[in-house]
């Protein structure tokens, strides 16, 4: 597999690609603002190389240059 992307933001990978509708609602979720005005400082990471990622195998492609104390793998 290939090193995740380095940004600035926390990652939110997607690893499951059997629901497409639930990757969709929890896009929109996580891009729209909450009633407050938060909105999450994700980058989202939509790439079929990441299919079956999982924690053990994702603390690899973590590049050295990733700052962020945060990542996410969706798993719906």
């Amino acid at each position: 597999m290939d090193q995740l992307p380095c940004t600035l933001e926390a990652l939110v990978v997607r690893t499951d690609f059997s629901a497409g509708g639930a990757w969709d609602a929890l896009r929109a979720a996580l891009c729209s603002p909450s009633r407050d005005g938060f909105l999450a400082n994700v980058a989202l990471v939509d790439d079929r190389r990441y299919k079956g990622l999982t924690p053990e195998s994702a603390l690899d492609l973590i590049p050295a240059e990733y700052q962020h104390p945060l990542l996410v793998l969706a798993d719906l």
